[in-house]
């Protein structure tokens, strides 16, 4: 946390001495704190503007601080894009004088988050009073008491999509009917991504998943199934002995043969979990970031919601 403080604090100072790779003035230049509001934002702008990812492929952005160059590049941008709810804190705390910004999560109604317990010191600690999750790295920054991961909901993306393009609109009113256009077609994109969602699921013999982290819940709400989540709204919250022992109980009982994992973090607690249970893994991909591998394959959000939507298809046993 003092190492984040002490980024913020050379904002100022950075921004007066950019490394080359910041934009020049007269770019139209957006940031955005992860992959999916980098992609969202690249498909309204088309060739007019740059758009830059500040965490880096392969990494995970519930865990990723920024560089001096992240928060010089930010600074240098006319529009910044982050999530909110915990997904990306250290964007909370940057002050911009010169940079639109838009703070997603503040435009939606967001879920609960789900609570996790942890053990200490021999002991078992379950934390779901008043519905706070009380992670033991709240002090670093992790602390959620809200479902940050509202593009799982391709009706939601498409919604966020909107809102991004109001905001470049705004800021650079010269090609407002370019942006507009461009939002138009993603938005339509993500519709038919919903629709194929919607009938591929709509009749299947199980009702429940587990997955390695706790980011489906708006997915699960829209399509209508029950996300069982091994760790928290970060992949960081580890679950205790008793939680996994609970976890495995159901999916004996449920006769569950799929536990899903992540590319971003360890697959090791999900494939222990299907050893001790009998069942196979398979990928449900969060799409907080694409790695080196699948950039290169030329995967996409909708490319990568497809592929999450035939596995799913596959554990849920549908028709």
């Amino acid at each position: 946390m003092k190492k984040l403080i002490s980024l913020l604090s050379l904002t100022i100072l950075l921004s007066a001495c950019a490394p080359a790779s910041t934009p020049s003035d007269d770019e139209f230049t957006i940031a955005a704190s992860f992959y999916p509001l980098a992609e969202m934002a690249r498909n309204v702008a088309g060739d007019h503007a740059e758009v830059i990812t500040i965490t880096p492929a392969g990494s995970d952005p519930h865990e990723y601080e920024p560089s001096p160059k992240d928060i010089a590049a930010i600074s240098e941008s006319d529009l910044f894009i982050f999530n909110g709810a915990g997904q990306d804190p250290w964007a909370e705390k940057l002050e911009l004088e010169n940079t639109a910004i838009i703070h997603m999560t503040e435009n939606f109604s967001l879920l609960e988050g789900e609570d996790h317990d942890h053990e200490e010191e021999g002991e078992d600690h379950d934390h779901e009073e008043e519905g706070e999750d009380h992670d033991h790295e709240e002090e670093e920054g992790h602390h959620h008491e809200f479902d940050p991961h509202i593009w799982l909901d391709p009706t939601q993306a498409a919604q966020e999509v909107e809102i991004i393009a109001e905001k470049m609109i705004e800021v650079d009113p010269q090609n407002a009917a370019i942006y507009q256009a461009n939002a138009d077609a993603y938005k339509q994109e993500l519709l038919q991504l919903d629709s194929e969602y919607k009938e591929t699921l709509v009749s299947c013999q199980k009702d429940s998943i587990i997955t390695a982290h706790a980011a489906f819940g708006y997915m699960a709400a829209r399509y209508g199934f029950n996300q069982i989540a091994i760790a928290g709204l970060s992949p960081e919250q580890e679950p205790s002995a008793r939680k996994l022992a609970e976890i495995a109980d159901l999916a004996e009982e449920e006769d569950i043969k799929y536990i899903f994992f992540e590319t971003l973090t360890s697959p090791r607690i999900s494939e222990t979990l299907a050893q001790e249970v009998g069942a196979q893994t398979l990928l449900l991909d969060p799409v907080e970031g694409l790695t080196q591998e699948q950039i290169a394959a030329g995967e996409n959000y909708v490319t990568v919601m497809r592929s999450n939507l035939k596995n799913l298809a596959i554990a849920l046993e549908c028709e």
